[in-house]
Parts: structure tokens; C-alpha cells; sequence
């Protein structure tokens, strides 16, 4: 029989022949009990328990409560005999033994509880009585257990006079920051109706000046465009982020990324015209897109439709050639035949496409000419007028609006002087209504007129002038100041000046020292010595002198125009007033210096989740809270990483939450940084765009 299976009927035999026993740890709660001790237990109502006093009859309850106590404490056998205990309606005696364990003279916590029925006869009955431990034994160790404890109460309750006085402090200074953070916030607030107010006038501008432009990061995807845009890339809201290449476009333009590049490497402008599958014609322009900080951050490319001036530029060449040529033509046949050959004469202005008359002077009795009778009209003049009576007519009686046009005029100085002579005007008699172009040559005693409708013309004209217009509007709106410089810098004239600045009268060559603080000037002539040298535009941001006679500060930009051997021959630029911006930029510098501050003290850290570009900003307290270096890398799964393991389900709920950007939440999650357990409060709000759609969630972690 091998080792374990004696062992094994050691310890049935014990558990048949020994009497009942418990082993019990040292708050009494059972942790191994023998087959017939049961019989001395009973279950109570309520909650199920382990305990020992709880479970084991009444009538030796108090008995045994007595004997686990002294044991325990004074780590020796407690020995009660003839406790007297009744069951199944028979009187019974058992003797209770508690036996500490102990090894080398250390108890080592569980008491061994034995219960022995003891035999009795009716005789010993009588005169048994149970042998219970010495009150004065028991009164002891109940002292001592209430002097402990009265000692530990005492230390404990210094320990929180301690820690309220300390609360106290807490408490005041968390009153104070929360005073401070009620400031920051309402600075904040302020500045975001600001901001949005800007955001508003910007978005407006760019509606109301239909200008199409798209902007491009390094990477060349896109960072922004205006609505104008659409007409011509078909973008939709979602394509923020997306590589230029992946949208489509009806431009007939195949290098456009080329030339992106092209402006990256170079940092020089390109135009282009290009042409759209729909015909369409536009000056494509690509510039470097400028941070505040004069840092190249992408490429800027904008689209002006000139289909309609190059339409009208087209139509106003072909009427000019085809009136000069015409004219040409008909000037080569004013030849001696026409005087002798009416009906060649006529049938030469019938095939022309300018309206011709031929006019011979009425003279009243002084011999000044009163009148012109028509003598010739070609077809295209019928056309015009839509009669075909008109030869043998008086001109001034059937057009008497010719006077006040100012055509019978120039009619007599051409009678006078012999010199040809025209003028283009606008005929509002007779229900005409509209521009056209004369020509008056004497011929002979008489006047060949010739009149060109260029009605289509002027529209084209007047078009033109109001897109040139509405360009140097723009231009003007989006700048406080439009000037001209000569080549080398030394001397400016004012074009445009909306007052924030001292007016100069005329060009001036002390622009510098009535304009630039003395502080700046080193700076701003070195820049415009680079752009001289490197014959590239000039842009600074940069200190000025204003019109009230305080400092603020100016965004200049000026382009070189070049001469045909490509050297410079002036500049113009434009300057905006960015005063109140560098202000605001001053006190947002000031007011992030208090938050961050306040995060500090208070052990809060904030953060900022972009949901279209998938990219999150942390502040430098919560770079403090997970004890990471600033500028690591960090994305929504820190919580993941850093949570314990029973928290993970926490964790994910508050990353999918900030991924998705639907709604404001608020999580604890228990997590471990470093050697610390850390319980990180976590809430967070979202931000739409004007459509209702999610764009940024931001929240705050607190310690």
C-alpha cells in the first residue's frame, strides 16, 4: 500500500472515530469541518454564512465565543468541560477544546474547534456544572483588546483631523482654480465668437466673391475649397483629405500636379490658361501656401473664369479686322467709276457688310448747308433702318436725333475741311437704342457715310470693364493698402488707402521712416533685398506706423513686373492691417499659458479629435497624466494600452466614442501608468459644422 493511500485511510479513520472539530481562520469563518459536527450546527435565516458563532447552536454560543477569544489571544488550548447542550429532546454534555495552531512559539492564525460528547449518569447530572474560564481571565483580555483599540482609534482619528485640515487647504485651492478656469473659459468663449464671427465674414467674402479655389497640403491632398470650386472638380463634403489626383475635374489640364510641384520646389507662381470639356476657359494660377509663420505648408490654386473676356476679346478682333478690312475694301473703290456708274456704285455697297449711304449737301439761300438729301443707301443700311424709301430723302428730317447725337456736326466739318472723321456713339432716337461706329469721307460735293452696328461689341466691352471692375473691387476689399514701387525700392506712390495709414500726397522716397518703426526697418529691408536679388515676390508680416500714431502691425505682399530682357521694372503689392489679429494671437498665446497652468495644478489635460483628417491633439497635461514625453505619438487607443484588464471594456467604449464623434460622454477607467494606478475621469463634447455634421470632439482628462 503506497504512502498516499495510508494517508488516505489516516484520515478517514480519524474523521470516523475522532470526535466532531472545526478548523476555523482567524475571523471565525469555517474553513474545514469534520462529517459528525454538523449535528452542532444550525442554519440561520437570511444571508448564507460561514461564520462559526453564527452557525453554531445558541445554547453553546456564548460558551464557545469565550473560549475562541481567549485562545487567540493568549495562544494557549482552552479547555470548557460538561457544557451542557440538548438534542433531539435529550440532555447532553460535551467538552469544547479550541487548540491555536502554532510553530516555533507563533500561532499561526486557524483554531482547531472540538466538540466531545461526554457520557453521564443521571448521579453526575446533578452535580456537573460546566467549567467555564474565570471572569477576571476573560475581563482581562477584553481590556486589553479595548485599550488597543482605544490607542488605535486615537491614531486614526488624528490621521483624519490630519487629512481634513489638509482637504481644507485642497479645498481653497481648487476654489482658486476653478475661479481661474471660469476666467480662461469665458475668455475662451469670447474668442471662439470671435473666431466664429471671422469664420462667418471669410465664408461670406468667399461666397460673395465666386472665386475658385482649392487648397493643397504638401502631400497634395486637400486641405480646403470654396464653394465656386464645384463647378469644376466634383468634390463632395467627405473629400477633405484626399489626394488631388482621386477627383475627378472637366479641366483638359494634365500636369496640374506637375506644375503643384513645380511651385513646391521652386516657390515661384505659375499661370495658366486652360480649357474645360465644356469650352470654358480659365487663368489657372498656383501659388505656395504661406503659414503666419511664413512657413511653405502646401500649394494654393485659384480658377478665374475669362471665358466671357476672351469671347469678348475675340469678337471685339474680329469686328476690328473685319470693319478695317471692309473699310479697306470700300475706300480701294471710291474710284472715279462710282461718281459715273450709279448702278456699280450700288451694287458694290449692296454687297457690303457695312450700312452706306451717299450724301449730297442742301444748301438754304446764304449758302450754308441745311440739310443732306440721301442719294445712294445700300442694303445693309435697309436692314438696319428696315426701310427701303430712303433715297431721295432729307437725313436731318427723317433722323433728326442726329443733331442732338452730334452727327450732323462732324457732317459739316467734314464739308468744311475735307478731312475724313468719325466718332462711336450711342443712338437713342427713332426707337433705335443702341452704339454704333461712323465714318464720314467727302467725296466730291457730298459725304460718303459709312455706320457699323457694335452694339455686340460694347456689350463685350462693357462686360469686360465690369469683370475688371469687379476684380479690382476684390482686390480692394481683401486690402487696406495698394501701392507701387519702383525697382529698387526707393520710392513709393499710393494707389489705394483706406485711412489706416497716413496719407503720402504724390511718390515719395522717405516711405520707411514715416511708415516703419525704427525697430523693424533692418528687418524689412533685408527681405526686400532677397526679393530684389532673387527677382521673387516680397511677402512680410511686420510692425507699421498707423494713421493714430500707435504701432501695429501689416501683411505686405508685392509681385515684380519684368521687362521683355526679364529684369525688374516696379512692383505693386497689397498690405492688410492684421493689427487686431496679432493682438488676439497675443492673448491666446496668454490665455493657453493659463490653461496650462491650470492644468497643472488641478491634474486635468486636455484634447482635441478631428474627425475628418482621424487626428488627435493632445495638451501638455495629458502628455503630464500618462507620463509620456511631449510630441509622441498618441491616438484614441491610449486608453486601451494604458487600462487594466478588467477595464478594457471601459476603454474601448471611450475610443470607439471619440473614433465616431456622435455624442458627448463621460467614463471613469482605471488604468496603470508606470508603477501607479491612476482612476482617469474622462468627458468629452462634440462640435458640428453648419450642416449639423460631427468635425471635432473635445474633452478633458482628469486625475
Amino acid at each position: 500500500m503506497g504512502a498516499r493511500n495510508i494517508a488516505a485511510l489516516h484520515y478517514k479513520m480519524l474523521e470516523q472515530y475522532a470526535p466532531p472539530s472545526v478548523v476555523v481562520d482567524e475571523n471565525y469563518d469555517i474553513i474545514h469541518m469534520s462529517q459528525r459536527a454538523d449535528k452542532y450546527l444550525e442554519i440561520p435565516a437570511g444571508a448564507p454564512t460561514k461564520n462559526l458563532l453564527k452557525l453554531i447552536r445558541p445554547q453553546i454560543k456564548a460558551i464557545l465565543n469565550k473560549a475562541l477569544l481567549l485562545a487567540s489571544q493568549k495562544i494557549r488550548p482552552i479547555e470548557i468541560k460538561n457544557v451542557k447542550l440538548t438534542l433531539d429532546n435529550q440532555t447532553k454534555f460535551i467538552d469544547i477544546h479550541v487548540r491555536p495552531i502554532v510553530e516555533n512559539d507563533v500561532a499561526m492564525g486557524p483554531l482547531l474547534v472540538i466538540l466531545k460528547s461526554v457520557e453521564r449518569s443521571p448521579e453526575e447530572i446533578a452535580t456537573i456544572h460546566s467549567q467555564v474560564p474565570s471572569f477576571t481571565e476573560f475581563t482581562d483580555v477584553l481590556y486589553e483588546q479595548l485599550n488597543t483599540s482605544n490607542e488605535e482609534f486615537q491614531a486614526m482619528n488624528e490621521e483624519l483631523r490630519c487629512a481634513a485640515e489638509e482637504l481644507e487647504i485642497s479645498k481653497e485651492e481648487l476654489r482658486s482654480i476653478n475661479e481661474e478656469l471660469r476666467k480662461v473659459n469665458l475668455e475662451l468663449k469670447a474668442k471662439i465668437e470671435e473666431t466664429s464671427l471671422s469664420n462667418n465674414n471669410l465664408q461670406n467674402l468667399i461666397s460673395s466673391a465666386n472665386v475658385s479655389t482649392i487648397f493643397l497640403d504638401t502631400s497634395f491632398t486637400i486641405k480646403l475649397y470654396t464653394p465656386a470650386i464645384v463647378e469644376i472638380f466634383n468634390l463632395k463634403t467627405n473629400d477633405y483629405g484626399r489626394p488631388i489626383t482621386d477627383i475627378t475635374n472637366k479641366l483638359q489640364y494634365d500636369n496640374l500636379l506637375g506644375d503643384a510641384k513645380t511651385v513646391l520646389e521652386r516657390l515661384e507662381p505659375i499661370e495658366r490658361e486652360v480649357k474645360t470639356i465644356e469650352n470654358r476657359i480659365f487663368m489657372v494660377q498656383l501659388l505656395p501656401y504661406r503659414t503666419a509663420e511664413n512657413l511653405i505648408n502646401g500649394v494654393v490654386i485659384t480658377f478665374f473664369d475669362i471665358t466671357k473676356r476672351k469671347e469678348s476679346e475675340d469678337i471685339l478682333r474680329s469686328s476690328e479686322e473685319k470693319y478695317r478690312k471692309e473699310l479697306e475694301q470700300e475706300v480701294e473703290l471710291r474710284t472715279a467709276d462710282l461718281k459715273e456708274n450709279r448702278d456699280l456704285l450700288q451694287s458694290i455697297l449692296d454687297n457690303s457688310f457695312i450700312g452706306m449711304t451717299v450724301l449730297k449737301p442742301i444748301r438754304d439761300e446764304s449758302g450754308e448747308i441745311v440739310d443732306f438729301i440721301i442719294s445712294l443707301a445700300n442694303l445693309e443700311i435697309s436692314k438696319e433702318t428696315g426701310r427701303t424709301d430712303l433715297v431721295g430723302k432729307h437725313y436731318l428730317k427723317e433722323y433728326p436725333g442726329i443733331k442732338a447725337a452730334g452727327l450732323f456736326d462732324i457732317m459739316l466739318r467734314v464739308m468744311d475741311t475735307g478731312q475724313e472723321e468719325g466718332m462711336e456713339y450711342f443712338y437713342s432716337f427713332e426707337g433705335f437704342n443702341r452704339w454704333y461706329s461712323c465714318m464720314f469721307v467727302k467725296l466730291g460735293d457730298g459725304l460718303l457715310a459709312t455706320n457699323v452696328d457694335t452694339e455686340g461689341r460694347k456689350k463685350a466691352e462693357e462686360h469686360l470693364r465690369k469683370s475688371e471692375e469687379r476684380l479690382r473691387m476684390f482686390v480692394t476689399a481683401s486690402s487696406d493698402l495698394i501701392y507701387q514701387m519702383n525697382a529698387d525700392w526707393s520710392q513709393m506712390n499710393e494707389l489705394e488707402n483706406n485711412k489706416f495709414l497716413r496719407n503720402i500726397e504724390g511718390p515719395t522716397k522717405n516711405w520707411m521712416e514715416k511708415y516703419i518703426p525704427i525697430e523693424d526697418r533692418t528687418n524689412v529691408q533685408a527681405i526686400i533685398d532677397d526679393s530684389i536679388l532673387h527677382k521673387k515676390v516680397f511677402e512680410l508680416e511686420h510692425q507699421i506706423l498707423l494713421a493714430n500714431g500707435q504701432v501695429g502691425w501689416v501683411h505686405s505682399k508685392a509681385v515684380p513686373l519684368f521687362d521683355k530682357d526679364g529684369e525688374i521694372l516696379e512692383w505693386f503689392g497689397v498690405a492688410s492691417n492684421i493689427t487686431v489679429r496679432k493682438s488676439y494671437e497675443a492673448e491666446y498665446a496668454k490665455n493657453y499659458l493659463l490653461l496650462h497652468q491650470a492644468e497643472e495644478v488641478a491634474g486635468t489635460g486636455t484634447w482635441d479629435y478631428n474627425v475628418l483628417s482621424k487626428k488627435i491633439t493632445w495638451s501638455e497635461g495629458m502628455y503630464r497624466l500618462y507620463e509620456l514625453e511631449k510630441g509622441s505619438p498618441v491616438g484614441p487607443e491610449v486608453y486601451l494600452k494604458y487600462a487594466l484588464a478588467e477595464q478594457h471594456g471601459i476603454a474601448s467604449r471611450i475610443t470607439n466614442a471619440i473614433r465616431i464623434g456622435r455624442s458627448a460622454f463621460e467614463e471613469r477607467v482605471t488604468v496603470r501608468v508606470g508603477e501607479k494606478l491612476k482612476v482617469i475621469k474622462t468627458k468629452a463634447t462634440i462640435v458640428n459644422d453648419e450642416l449639423g455634421y460631427p468635425v471635432r470632439v473635445l474633452g478633458v482628462d482628469m486625475d
